[in-house]
């Protein structure tokens, strides 16, 4: 696609929201009731039943603190896109757009009011320390919402449609995405 024809450059703000954190809590309290809906249902004397029991609420748990672990790893600080590429900038990041990891964004879910993105690295060179190298290297998730920045929402939906695109296009034919 011709230059023109990018998007331009997005700074979007990533703020910690409570809708993914609703979410999952919502989730966990819907396995909780349909595990006490099964014991009140159930007779419980085999011990076959109790071992499935206990197995559901340690399965339980440990869907719980994932979800709690991966709520706490949402992106936050702010989402770039430069015209050509994403970046990811954290409160703490002192590296300049040149330096920094270089992201392709994928959108997971959108709700129109509301994003969730996989961002995951682009292997292209980064010229960051081995150890944020290693860090910057694993997928992350990333949370949009219009009211963290009404005034740059479109310009990062823009943004985010035209990647997708860029990206189904090369994934069909390599030669096109040059």
């Amino acid at each position: 696609m011709s230059q023109h024809r990018r998007p331009p450059a997005v700074r979007f703000p990533l703020t910690e929201h409570r809708a993914p954190a609703a979410a999952l809590f919502l989730a966990l309290q819907g396995g909780v009731a349909v595990l006490l809906l099964w014991r009140w249902q159930q007779d419980f004397r085999a011990a076959e039943l109790r071992i499935v029991w206990w197995a559901a609420w340690l399965w339980l748990a440990a869907t719980a603190l994932m979800g709690w672990r991966w709520w706490h790893a949402l992106g936050r600080g702010w989402l770039l896109w430069t015209g050509e590429h994403w970046l990811l900038r954290t409160a703490g990041d002192a590296a300049s757009l040149q330096d920094g990891p270089r992201w392709q964004c994928r959108v997971t879910l959108d709700w129109q009011f509301a994003v969730l993105l996989r961002l995951e690295p682009v292997a292209a060179g980064t010229s960051a320390t081995s150890l944020s190298a290693a860090r910057s290297l694993r997928p992350r998730w990333v949370w949009a919402q219009r009211t963290s920045s009404p005034a740059a929402w479109q310009g990062l939906r823009q943004a985010l449609v035209w990647s997708q695109q860029q990206q189904g296009k090369a994934v069909l034919s390599p030669e096109l995405s040059a």
